[in-house]
């Protein structure tokens, strides 16, 4: 027997679109509060639904084809520095006891 529906599966869908695809953690817990915190009762299977079967749901062919194709990250590339090199101890040799940035 099918515990979850259509309807289920497609709530699913626009829920993880409207949330851009959250853990499956963090989607069960919207799930649970739509249903207890707001009352919303179409929500009333998914919001006990356990994440194993949250990610079984969402490798189903019907949920795939309503969900948005995965999108790259919005966020800009962080810079990771302008090239200055930390030098070890090793490297210091015996000269000071804190660690000196090394223009390369």
């Amino acid at each position: 027997p099918t515990k979850y529906t259509r309807e289920d599966q497609l709530l699913l869908a626009e829920v993880d679109n409207a949330h851009e695809r959250l853990s499956g953690n963090a989607t069960a817990a919207i799930l649970t509060r739509e249903y207890e915190l707001f009352s919303n009762e179409e929500f009333s299977r998914l919001s006990n639904i356990s994440v194993a079967h949250l990610y079984r749901l969402r490798q189903s062919p019907f949920y795939l084809n309503q969900t948005s194709p995965s999108r790259k990250p919005s966020h800009p590339p962080v810079n990771m520095g302008n090239g200055a090199a930390l030098i070890h101890k090793a490297d210091r040799g015996s000269s000071g006891s804190t660690p000196s940035i090394k223009e390369t």
